[in-house]
């Protein structure tokens, strides 16, 4: 007898696609940190390091190669982000900071997915 809490899934054809909902992720994620690392050339002060980490973690994203290192290294970035607070970056909007941080901690439980260098085989 099935009950109120017991729904079906409205659409479970869509589930085919999972595999892909990390590329979608990747994609989005190196937008943002390659917009993030662009941002440097307009800056008055010029952090190498930071600004050099945003830059490999957008291309390492972009191609998946070594999609997990690189979302733990996003998210160290957007730490280093957080706690220095006159460092110019895309990430100084708070809703911003804490969906990129979600979505590298989904990146980074659930691996590159498809169309990546390293895939999870």
């Amino acid at each position: 007898m099935p009950s109120l809490f017991h729904l079906e899934l409205l659409f479970p054809a869509l589930l085919t696609y999972s595999f892909f909902v990390p590329l979608l992720l990747r994609v989005y994620m190196a937008a943002i940190f390659a917009l993030d690392a662009r941002k440097y050339w307009d800056k008055k002060e010029r952090w190498w390091v930071p600004d050099g980490v945003a830059l490999v973690v957008a291309v390492l994203l972009l191609v998946g190669y070594a999609a997990q290192l690189a979302a733990l290294a996003g998210i160290a970035y957007l730490a280093f982000v957080f706690y220095k607070k006159d460092h110019e970056s895309v990430f100084n909007n708070k809703p911003l900071m804490f969906l990129a941080f979600a979505v590298l901690l989904a990146l980074l439980v659930s691996g590159a997915g498809a169309f990546a260098l390293d895939l999870p085989y």
